[in-house]
């Protein structure tokens, strides 16, 4: 192997080597930022990126559960799940079970506003279900005594479920005021106890909050307008109708149009509402009581 040497350059041919330049020290110091500058802006950052990772890690809960997390391995989304399948069947088995789901996630995550919420519109539902059922015993004008026993057993356990909503839905707005769904059952419990101007008001501010209607808000909207016209339900039809567009799986909705559909003498079109229920949930005792009626 061969090595090639180059010839050395010629003196005028060489770089020249910079001359030594010193700057004054105040405008040295001027042009860096000052004296210690990096460092200040170092320990700075440091401090944010500190303050930052402990405000994610002391509100964990909360980051973890916008980004989809569960820390409890999945177990208070499972609960959930859980107790909006027991809601969504309609039945006062189905609801007591759908309150113990909630609670068990409640207890996973007691800051949560959304299991005060669930656990107010099942009660809620629950109460609005009795009510009817107590209604149409009334309607009875010769009520026998066993009639009258089981009258007064469900305003006792309505007003039960009354209170439980109203606690629960109060809780759940201290939680989250500006939480659209919390204002509702609020104004469904409001409606219930019968604070009908209050339960307008945060329908309303509900209405307000948020421009694309909130879950339940036309069903309860329904109800509360039936119990301003003195308990019409047919002045509720505008209302129900859209609840169930707005929902068609939704079997409170549903037998909720279907009673108004009978006050408004359109027999034909509640029944179809009914069976859509049966065709869903064939034992579904409210339904099946409706169906007979007819």
């Amino acid at each position: 192997m061969k090595l090639a040497f180059r010839e050395p350059r010629p003196p005028s041919e060489r770089p020249a080597k910079p001359a030594l330049h010193v700057e004054d020290d105040d405008q040295s110091s001027w042009k860096s930022g000052g004296p210690g500058t990096g460092h200040t802006l170092l320990w700075i950052g440091l401090i944010i990126a500190t303050f930052s990772i402990l405000g994610i890690v002391f509100s964990w809960d909360r980051v973890s559960a916008a980004l989809g997390f569960d820390e409890h391995g999945g177990a208070y989304a499972e609960f959930m799940r859980t107790g909006a399948t027991a809601y969504a069947k309609g039945t006062e088995a189905e609801y007591r079970q759908a309150i113990q789901s909630f609670e068990q996630a409640k207890a996973i995550d007691p800051e949560s506003a959304q299991p005060f919420i669930a656990i107010a519109e099942t009660n809620a539902a629950w109460a609005q279900a009795l009510r009817f059922r107590r209604e149409d015993l009334e309607a009875d004008p010769a009520p026998s005594p066993a009639t009258r026993v089981d009258i007064e057993a469900l305003k006792k356990e309505e007003g039960e479920r009354i209170e439980l909503a109203m606690e629960y839905a109060r809780t759940s707005t201290k939680l989250d005021p500006t939480n659209v769904e919390a204002l509702v059952v609020l104004a469904d419990a409001l409606r219930l106890s019968g604070q009908l101007a209050k339960a307008r008001q945060e329908l309303d501010r509900a209405r307000r909050l948020q421009a694309e209607r909130p879950k339940d808000y036309h069903r309860v909207s329904a109800l509360l307008t039936a119990d301003e016209n003195q308990g019409d339900l047919a002045a509720a039809r505008s209302d129900g109708e859209r609840a169930v567009d707005t929902d068609g799986s939704c079997i409170q909705c549903r037998l909720l149009l279907a009673r108004i559909l009978i006050a408004r003498s359109s027999v034909s079109r509640a029944r179809e509402q009914i069976r859509e229920v049966l065709s869903r949930a064939p034992t579904h005792p409210d339904a099946v009581a409706l169906d007979r009626a007819l």
